[in-house]
């Protein structure tokens, strides 16, 4: 034949929609079920635009979606915060597609601790290793040291554009062979 086509049918396409909090890890047993038996020809298209939620069922979802094998797919339109910066940055995307005039906010972790006193100051400083670990393997290359430490010492507050974002994420990448795809939601 004069053409020949490579081409890699999907099997199924799924769609995730994260436009709520992420709280209760229940509420997402079916979906991380769904992440779990998806093949190598299948497509996970997430739209992450979530005001943030649990940091334990939100390190659940970035394990799930890193072990799948289908390709996954991130599209963030009008912004990200709080955990879905996490899942944003800790997720292995093969592609991802940001407006570049999304929000991408981060902030320090924050939570409530109900017992016995000794169990809470261990909590605390459990929390604290766990959330410095997060920064330096996820934010480290894309937020600078001074942001970082204004967020996780100062109690600073930080919102991003897609855009800045965008090319933060590319600097950091440059130095990876297997970096993913990104598209520009304004380029054509």
């Amino acid at each position: 034949p004069k053409v020949t086509c490579d081409i890699t049918p999907y099997a199924n396409r799924y769609e995730i929609n994260f436009k709520n909090e992420i709280d209760d890890s229940e509420d997402y047993q079916e979906l991380m079920s769904i992440i779990r038996q998806a093949s190598p020809h299948d497509i996970i298209e997430v739209y992450l635009e979530t005001c943030g939620g649990r940091l334990d069922v939100g390190l659940q979802l970035i394990d799930e979606l890193n072990r799948c094998p289908a390709q996954k797919v991130c599209y963030v339109s009008s912004g990200t915060a709080s955990m879905g910066t996490i899942i944003f940055l800790a997720v292995e995307w093969d592609m991802i597609d940001v407006s570049p005039l999304s929000t991408f906010h981060f902030h320090s972790v924050s939570y409530g601790s109900v017992g016995k006193h000794q169990d809470n100051i261990e909590r605390v400083d459990h929390i604290q290793k766990l959330t410095s670990k997060i920064h330096d393997k996820y934010y480290k290359g894309v937020l600078t040291d001074k942001q970082i430490e204004d967020i996780t010492k100062n109690k600073a507050e930080l919102s991003i554009l897609g855009e800045d974002l965008i090319k933060a994420v590319r600097a950091k990448h440059e130095k990876v062979t297997e970096a993913p795809d990104i598209v520009d939601s304004d380029e054509d």
